[in-house]
């Protein structure tokens, strides 16, 4: 069963309703998702599918031809162009196929047979009329930085680029529908709500059993998986592996990872901005507040939280995991660091449902900025306003902690740091709170308490 992507789907529909030809450019980092969003899409209509191979034009045709011997059993092209017109024109019963997929395109691109090919079709209304092209691409560096002028003159024909992201907590409940919320927040800890990681979650188990399985060993299916995934995108891998391991283990500043790597602070600027532009990595900033002096500034977080997991879990065990101690080693070892870990996780949900209730007209304001504040005494995990300067400001308690009434003037204390006045504070708990607590909390009336459990 094919779960989420309702608003992605919704677009390709109205496009494909819209009888427009052109091209819809749909990318995003190996295991998004794509193959089965576009399986989906065309699955009740004329369409042609083709996984596209590392390999020259002729091979490539010769492939599609082997491929679609049914369809094209007589057809004698050897060149991209003449086999595509062939795909976009009627076939032998005259039927025609609205729809033409090309998975992995940036492989086709080797060579200048496709963007030549998508220009002789898309140009000639006469011969080819309503033909939508979904090129789909893992190569999310290729796609924004290089893919526009490799197309050339087939570009101008781009009618929608789509960059599918991680799964959300909805859609993680949708996937899991038996799971608590702590067991999805565990989930998107390590895969990232990524759809190729969901898939091998077996959620009969544990987290742990599942960590143990999916990457402490060393045959695990997700135990190389990180370097995998960056190989695609990136050259000189130590150096990239050397500052994630940095951010992983918190690492945060400039300075720091100078200190850790020994690398130029020049030379970390240029790697963390390629990182950034993957999603791999972000920088980290303090919301604007009334008192930026209290603000910690150049900050650095992995954004994606299954590199995050693999990076502070596996990179960094492997030769515990090499001698098969994964198990043990998750047990004495890494058992209490991934409950903590799973804060930014937590944090993640709480600002999904915060967005949610705005889109509910449930808050105070419109609020349209999100962010975070980062004190050099504490910090405000969640920050929002709206063009008018109103605020909202959230608190998460990830933990053993119940709330308090210290609890409750430590919050008021960070917010005053911060130099704001907001219109509403949460407070997002993962421990319930106690009764005189929650009186406390509800005479002062300023902040409103949210339990995992009503979330």
């Amino acid at each position: 069963m094919f779960i989420g992507r309702l608003s992605e789907r919704k677009i390709l529909e109205d496009i494909f309703a819209s009888q427009k030809s052109g091209l819809v450019i749909l990318y995003g980092r190996l295991g998004m998702g794509k193959t089965a969003l576009v399986s989906e899409f065309i699955r009740d209509k004329q369409a042609y599918y083709y996984l596209c191979r590392d390999c020259t034009e002729r091979e490539q045709v010769y492939t599609m031809r082997r491929e679609s011997e049914k369809d094209f059993e007589n057809l004698e092209a050897e060149r991209l162009g003449d086999f595509l017109q062939a795909v976009a024109g009627p076939d032998k019963n005259g039927s025609v196929r609205h729809i033409v997929v090309l998975d992995e395109f940036h492989l086709c691109m080797k060579e200048n047979g496709l963007s030549q090919a998508l220009v002789s079709i898309l140009s000639d209304k006469d011969r080819f009329e309503h033909v939508l092209f979904v090129l789909c691409s893992s190569s999310v560096n290729w796609v924004e930085n290089e893919m526009v002028s490799e197309l050339g003159a087939a570009a101008r024909y781009i009618i929608k680029f789509m960059k599918l992201k991680e799964l959300g907590f909805l859609e993680l409940g949708q996937w899991f529908p038996r799971f608590s919320i702590e067991e999805c927040i565990a989930v998107n800890a390590v895969t990232g709500g990524i759809p190729a990681y969901l898939e091998r979650w077996d959620e009969r188990k544990s987290a742990a059993a599942n960590i143990k399985k999916l990457f402490l060993e060393e045959n695990a299916p997700l135990y190389r998986e990180a370097e995998n995934v960056l190989n695609t995108e990136l050259r000189e891998l130590s150096a990239y592996n050397t500052i994630l391991a940095s951010l992983a283990m918190g690492r945060c500043k400039l300075n720091d990872i100078y200190l850790r790597t020994g690398f130029s602070r020049a030379k970390i600027s240029v790697y963390i901005k390629n990182l950034i532009k993957l999603d791999v990595v972000e920088k980290v900033f303090s919301t604007d507040s009334g008192n930026s002096d209290n603000a910690q500034k150049g900050l650095y977080r992995i954004r994606d939280n299954f590199l995050d997991f693999w990076y502070r879990f596996v990179f960094s065990n492997r030769s515990a995991i090499a001698l098969g101690k994964g198990e043990e080693l998750f047990e004495e070892k890494l058992k209490n660091e991934f409950r903590e870990y799973q804060y930014e996780s937590f944090a993640g949900l709480c600002l999904e449902y915060l967005k949610l209730m705005g889109r509910h007209k449930r808050l105070k304001a419109d609020y349209d900025r999100w962010g975070s504040w980062h004190g050099k005494t504490g910090r405000i995990d969640i920050l929002a306003a709206d063009a008018g300067g109103k605020t909202l400001a959230a608190v998460c308690n990830w933990g053993d902690r119940r709330p308090n009434a210290d609890m409750y003037n430590e919050i008021l204390d960070i917010v005053h740091s911060a130099g704001i006045k907001p219109e509403e504070i949460y407070l997002f708990t993962q421990k319930s709170i106690s009764a005189e607590a929650m009186s406390l909390f509800q005479k002062q009336s300023l902040i409103k308490v949210v339990e995992l459990k009503d979330m």
